[in-house]
């Protein structure tokens, strides 16, 4: 089993001014068929909830462990807060382009793909690092400290999240020439979940 809630409200909620008014987390709960084999196509998402100072996690960890469980699902939540406004805007975009294409079945998926589509309000980077053979723990290590010693040169972590095979190195932007020149096959993403939940029925 991962659970990160507590990392996570650590990480993310420990500073509220971050959630006033129009920002929020972006949480999903989503079926893969990497887990299932009978899953029909490559994702199912399950539930899409909006966590903001009215609505905290906390609030919905037992509902969320209930469906991780029973669905074999996965939770995961966006590692930078989103505004709900550009949401708003965002989907009137791609309502429009609904029209312009007369298809309406997207329709159904307009908020949760708004939210997954916009910009973070704070840019906060995932360095996925798997722990393997060829990529060890002191690797791992190496990784935070050319972050550190990167243009701009200073402290950027924010976190370190475990997930199934490794971790999520949660940073601020910075430049990642030297990175890409030391890990070539590290991914970094710039507008990406982090893993929240996965219940032991996943892993193997």
């Amino acid at each position: 089993m991962i659970d990160n809630f507590l990392n996570i409200n650590h990480i993310f909620f420990n500073q509220k001014e971050e959630l006033q008014n129009d920002y929020f987390y972006h949480l999903q709960i989503i079926q893969r068929k990497k887990d299932i084999e009978e899953l029909g196509c490559n994702n199912i998402l399950l539930k899409a909830i909006i966590i903001d100072n009215d609505h905290p996690l906390d609030k919905f960890k037992d509902d969320i462990i209930k469906m991780c469980e029973y669905y074999q699902a996965r939770a995961y939540i966006n590692v930078g807060p989103k505004s709900k406004k550009k949401v708003a805007v965002q989907m009137l975009q791609d309502l429009a382009q609904c029209f312009a294409k007369n298809d309406f079945d997207y329709t159904k998926r307009l908020w949760n793909t708004a939210a997954g589509t916009v910009s973070p309000f704070l840019k906060r980077w995932i360095i996925d690092c798997d722990i393997t053979d060829e990529f060890t723990m002191e690797d791992r290590q190496n990784v935070i400290n050319i972050v550190h010693e990167s243009s701009p040169v200073g402290y950027k972590m924010i976190g370190v999240v475990p997930t199934l095979h490794g971790y999520h190195v949660i940073t601020t932007p910075f430049d990642i020439r030297r990175l890409k020149e030391e890990y070539p096959n590290l991914d970094v993403h710039k507008n990406n979940p982090t893993v929240l939940y996965v219940p032991d029925s996943l892993i193997k």
